[in-house]
């Protein structure tokens, strides 16, 4: 505490109006310099409101910028810690029905038969590169992107056996041209995957250099032509997702 007594008494003194009234005073007028700073927690009762405490009254001086304070659950404290998209990284859905194909080499948008989950899907041909895009807008909510995962759900035909997919994207902002390819494509290593089951597949695609606000082209295509793709049947696109870590 910071507040310092006014007279140190000694045997003998003689307590006077004048000094019982400063003593007293200088408690009532100064009432944050009785607890602040502190010299041990403050156990503030639950079942007490405790209001008018603006946002901006909070000094983060333990923090840096673009921290928030979170709960740590191993150790049940309040730490500060980075914030990524309001404390959950986004993820941009990709449903195959609102797909866009090229002229040629695309897969089939097909409708499940499945009597209880009926569903449309995208059928990858097992000899022939075949390719899809996707467009997605990136508002001004997300400010900036680091990295990001490709997360390919896929429902093999009639056999199993070992795929290979790649992304490529491209980051659009205002006076770029819509009909350039990215730079770079991302392959998945060959997976396998089961009959009939869905199966996951994830990958990390470079995203750093995506500035929002902005359109965000996509396109996922099966690689045919890797050695590591010995699939003997045709897969489908189930679902697929584009993991933002901001």
């Amino acid at each position: 505490m910071a507040l310092a007594r006014i007279k140190t008494w000694v045997a003998g003194d003689t307590l006077t109006a004048a000094d019982l009234n400063a003593e007293f005073n200088n408690i009532l007028n100064n009432p944050i310099s009785l607890i602040s700073p502190t010299t041990g927690a403050i156990n503030f009762q639950s079942s007490v409101a405790h209001t008018n405490l603006a946002v901006s009254a909070l000094s983060g001086t333990s923090g840096s910028t673009g921290q928030v304070a979170t709960i740590n659950t191993a150790a049940g404290a309040v730490i500060w810690a980075a914030a990524a998209g309001g404390g959950v990284d986004p993820t941009i859905s990709l449903d195959p029905a609102s797909a866009v194909f090229t002229s040629a080499n695309f897969p089939q948008l097909v409708k499940s038969t499945m009597a209880n989950w009926p569903k449309y899907l995208l059928a990858y041909d097992q000899g022939t590169r075949e390719e899809a895009q996707w467009y997605v807008v990136i508002s001004t909510n997300i400010t900036s992107v680091t990295s990001a995962q490709v997360e390919l759900w896929l429902v093999a035909t009639s056999s199993g056996g070992a795929s290979v997919w790649d992304v490529n994207t491209r980051f659009l902002t205002s006076g770029i041209d819509v009909d350039v390819l990215g730079s770079t494509t991302v392959s998945s290593t060959a997976t396998s995957v089961a009959s009939t089951l869905v199966n996951r597949i994830q990958f990390g695609i470079s995203a750093s250099s995506w500035a929002p606000p902005g359109i965000l082209q996509i396109m996922i295509g099966r690689n045919t032509t890797d050695a590591g793709d010995v699939s003997t049947g045709d897969q489908y696109l189930y679902h697929a997702a584009i993991k933002l870590d901001v």
